[in-house]
């Protein structure tokens, strides 16, 4: 599995790297639209004096801000954006009874086994699909979700399995780079499209024309430049975590058992979805449809598998 250390030095890496990239595009797409409100006779003369304040770059300004306050919003907020959407319930030592209480406490032994220094906070959620998720800016601010689905179809030793694999993705740091690509490539998608519908119109000047062309395929171009963002989580936290869970729970079979169970549970069951997958995706433990993705931040159920030792 790799040194601990070296694999959190490495996401923290990536992190740093993923925030300066979201930053830079927020701010290209402010000179976009200075270009278009200024109606720049070229692109490149339009840019050079945006960047050299020969005019003052007020679109661009506000979008950089406008990243620094998204970001900012994302650590404070990220709990409730993640868990948007459902109704859920965090279970508590004091609020925990009957099958809550003994996923409370297994979540609690396993953080304790996996060596974790504070306990993560657990909630529960209210859905009809099975998944799960770990999410976060560090140990101490960590949290892990289960829905009810995935609660009624597992056996409590594939629950554990599943658990045990969220504990990982917090062991090794995952989970604010995940985070981090998750909310801000989706909020940014939000205000490309804002920025089409509101400097859409047709304006004079070649460089007002280009902008405009740009910022309207970046509608198309943008999940794809997040895709390529997402090759940054790379699918091998997964194998990773899902040798985590083995290694804390001792039972490759649960592992294996549950990932079944929740890739069925896509296959056959076309109303299992969930209307903020796509803030929650990348965190899940199973991503529906990532075997038809090129830019898949997961691997395929039966790489998954033989990775764990199963023939696939």
């Amino acid at each position: 599995m790799g040194d601990n250390n070296s694999i959190l030095a490495l996401n923290e890496l990536k992190s740093k790297a993923a925030l300066g990239a979201f930053f830079v595009l927020y701010c290209v797409i402010g000179l976009l639209v200075d270009t278009i409100i200024y109606n720049m006779p070229s692109l490149s003369q339009g840019f050079y004096m945006l960047l050299t304040f020969q005019v003052f770059p007020m679109a661009t300004v506000g979008m950089a801000a406008f990243g620094v306050v998204s970001i900012m919003v994302t650590y404070s907020m990220y709990d409730k954006i993640m868990l948007f959407g459902h109704e859920y319930k965090e279970v508590t030592p004091e609020n925990a009874a009957g099958f809550e209480r003994r996923l409370y406490d297994t979540i609690d032994s396993l953080a304790a086994k996996a060596g974790l220094g504070y306990m993560p906070r657990v909630y529960v959620i209210e859905a009809d699909y099975m998944n799960a998720f770990a999410s976060g800016f560090s140990q101490k601010s960590a949290m892990v979700a289960i829905t009810t689905a995935l609660i009624n179809r597992l056996n409590e030793d594939e629950i554990r399995a599943v658990m045990a694999h969220e504990i990982s993705h917090i062991k090794h740091g995952d989970i604010k780079l995940t985070l981090l690509i998750s909310v801000l490539a989706n909020v940014m998608l939000f205000v490309v499209n804002i920025g089409v519908m509101f400097f859409g119109g047709s304006r004079d000047s070649g460089g007002a024309r280009a902008a405009k062309m740009i910022l309207f395929a970046l509608q198309f171009i943008l999940p794809l430049i997040t895709g390529v963002l997402s090759m940054f989580l790379s699918r091998s936290r997964e194998y990773m975590a899902d040798a985590g869970s083995v290694e804390i729970t001792g039972d490759k079979d649960a592992m294996a058992n549950a990932l079944i169970k929740i890739h069925n549970n896509y296959a056959t069951e076309p109303h299992a979805e969930d209307d903020g997958a796509e803030f929650r995706k990348a965190a899940y433990i199973f991503e529906p449809k990532s075997f038809a993705s090129l830019f898949s931040t997961h691997p395929s159920l039966q790489d998954r598998l033989k990775a764990l030792g199963f023939a696939a």
